[in-house]
């Protein structure tokens, strides 16, 4: 009888001594689901303030730029990529349009507006920090291609006051690819 006392003690022992599925080293699920939360809310808090220091020396710009242009959706970036320390300091300004920006039609608002873009970045961001001004005036009509058109201009090369700016001094900086007439054929594939 003792003997069969003392195989369930180390039975009992034995027992205790093994971890069972349900005391083993594994995590909650609610646990992880609340470190997946806080790590989702810890990556979005980065991003907004590496965003806020990314846009803060150009925030009065676009503030400026929705003002003057309603619906425009400003985006301005500058500075020069940190792998390519010999290419140009380029402030880039895109502003979306009501309107097709790249017919013949469209020259005189769109002269008119580069002009004010022009005048608004000479007010609100040191141009004398930059090599390059580009400016993007972009169109998007739904289901496709957006259409848009750009102008380059060496800011040493920009007058103090952006209304001597002459027309053909701003069509000759036009970047913008030229597109083929709307009733030629499309190319086959």
């Amino acid at each position: 009888m003792q003997q069969s006392h003392g195989r369930a003690a180390s039975d009992e022992t034995a027992a205790t001594a093994a971890p069972s599925p349900a005391h083993s080293n594994r995590i909650p699920g609610s646990w992880v689901v609340m470190g997946m939360f806080g790590f989702g809310f810890v990556l979005v808090v980065l991003l907004g303030v590496y965003w806020h220091f990314h846009t803060a020396p150009f925030r009065p710009l676009q503030d400026a730029l929705a003002k003057a242009f309603p619906g425009s959706l400003p985006r301005v970036e500058g500075g020069q990529p940190k792998k390519h320390r010999d290419t140009p300091r380029i402030l880039r300004i895109a502003l979306r349009t009501d309107f097709d920006p790249t017919p013949p039609s469209a020259t005189p608002r769109v002269l008119s507006m580069v002009r004010r873009i022009i005048e608004l970045a000479g007010q609100h961001v040191p141009l004398r920090n930059y090599d390059r001004l580009d400016v993007y005036l972009y169109f998007r009509r739904p289901e496709q291609a957006t259409l848009y058109r750009g102008f380059r201009f060496p800011v040493s090369s920009l007058p103090n006051d952006p209304r001597l700016l002459g027309d053909e001094r701003i069509l000759r900086a036009e970047i913008t690819p030229k597109r083929p007439p709307e009733n030629a054929a499309s190319p086959t594939r």
